[in-house]
């Protein structure tokens, strides 16, 4: 199951229960730090930007696949 499956489903059954649990709004959380995405506010093909989550700055040298801040999955793939 990917982590998209896996918010929707959640997200379902919060909306069922007909109020939010904090548990499940964590568990949401979780899951959408797993889901790369790409760096915010660099250049086209640089190796430097913003986490998308968190705005901190970041680099494919000190955060190849996570913010070092918070944890979001980063995408560099047009970098390498």
């Amino acid at each position: 199951m990917k982590p998209e499956e896996a918010i929707g489903i959640i997200k379902e059954m919060n909306y069922k229960w007909c109020h939010e649990l904090p548990a499940l709004n964590l568990a949401i959380e979780a899951l959408e730090k797993q889901i790369a995405k790409k760096p915010i506010e660099r250049p086209p093909f640089r190796s430097i930007g913003k986490c998308p989550r968190c705005g901190s700055n970041i680099s494919i040298h000190n955060s190849p696949g996570f913010c070092g801040w918070c944890g979001k999955a980063i995408d560099w793939s047009d970098t390498l």
